[in-house]
Parts: C-alpha cells; structure tokens; sequence
C-alpha cells in the first residue's frame, strides 16, 4: 500500500487473503487464471490491457503473437511424436497449456494420443515402449534433481531411445502464459526439427 499501486494483478493461485487485503484497502485486483491454450492467454491480455486502459496495445500484442505463431506453423517439419516428462513420470494430456505449446509447434503429444487428459502418470517403461522422438523437460526439474526427478535422467531413456531428441525448455518462460510463450514454440520447432 505504501506505492501507491493503481492495479495488483493476481493469479488464481496466489494468496486469497493476501488478494482480499488488497481489494478492502482499495486498491483494485486483477485475478488472472491458469491458461490452458493460446485463447486463455489471449483473453488475459485482453482483461489486463482493458484494465490499465490500454485495450489496443493489448490487441497488438495479441497480433503480434498470432503473426508469429503463424509463421512458425509454416516452418514446422513432419509431425514428431512427443512427450514432455516430468518429476515423478508426470506427463500433461490434453487440456493443458504443454499439449497448446506442443500442438504449436507441430508435435504429438503422446500422453493426449493415448488419452490423458489434464495430468497422469507415465512409466518409464511406458515412455520406452511408446518410442518419442522427442522427449521434452522444464529446465527447473532438470537443474535441480530430486529423488522423484530422478527418472528425467534415468540411463535406460538413453540405452533404449538412443536417438530420442531432448529439449529442455526454460522453466522462467513455461510456467506463465504471457506473449514470452510463442518463444517456447519457437525453440520447440527449431530443436525438434534437428
């Protein structure tokens, strides 16, 4: 309160007393939600553009953001069969903003083809058995193992999938839709498509 602040912009996820602190001071709060496609972040640029009084710069972005998507979809290769793994042999199916980023870039993401929806689990002799071409991972998981990270570096993905291609995808980036997340497609179709 000592800034001054006009607007706090909030995430569903974020304190809700803290939230609710803030909107009984006064001060105004923009809760935006988890965005599970490009529509979602679309839409968040929207209400936060509406709500500094910027609507136009926000459909600027948004343009902007199609534009590239657009020019990435074309220099896409043949589809490759994905999957991002993470800590514990998690895997997101559908209906989650990792299977957007996938299909943006042109890839199959596995655990949606096989029926997954929102979050399941993989093992390891699953992944194996599906044979991706691609294995994807958040560079948070990987920088810093934990006991259940631990298969994100199993030696069998390697002696069994020895041509997989691994992309490891920064987490600072992946874990917030904003206009950042068309770069996340772009590294994806540039590293799956060598």
């Amino acid at each position: 309160q000592a800034c001054g602040p006009d607007l706090l912009v909030g995430a569903k996820f974020s304190n809700k007393e803290t939230l609710r602190f803030f909107e009984r001071s006064g001060i105004p709060v923009l809760t935006l939600g988890l965005p599970k496609n490009f529509e979602d972040i679309y839409a968040d640029i929207r209400r936060l553009a509406g709500a500094v009084g910027s609507p136009d710069k926000g459909e600027a972005i948004i343009r902007s953001m199609q534009d590239e998507l657009a020019g990435l979809k074309a220099r896409r290769g043949a589809k490759k069969k994905a999957f991002f793994f993470q800590s514990g042999g998690f895997v997101p199916g559908s209906g989650t903003f990792e299977n957007a980023i996938m299909e943006a870039a042109g890839l199959e993401n596995l655990a949606a083809t096989m029926g997954i929806r929102d979050y399941g689990s993989l093992s390891l002799e699953k992944l194996i058995g599906m044979k991706p071409d691609v294995l994807i991972f958040a560079s948070d998981q990987k920088k810093r193992p934990t006991v259940r990270g631990e298969i994100l570096t199993h030696p069998a993905i390697r002696k069994a999938l020895p041509g997989v291609k691994i992309v490891t995808l920064p987490s600072a980036i992946l874990n917030c839709g904003s206009p950042a997340s068309v770069e996340v497609v772009r590294m994806l179709v540039k590293e799956a498509s060598l």
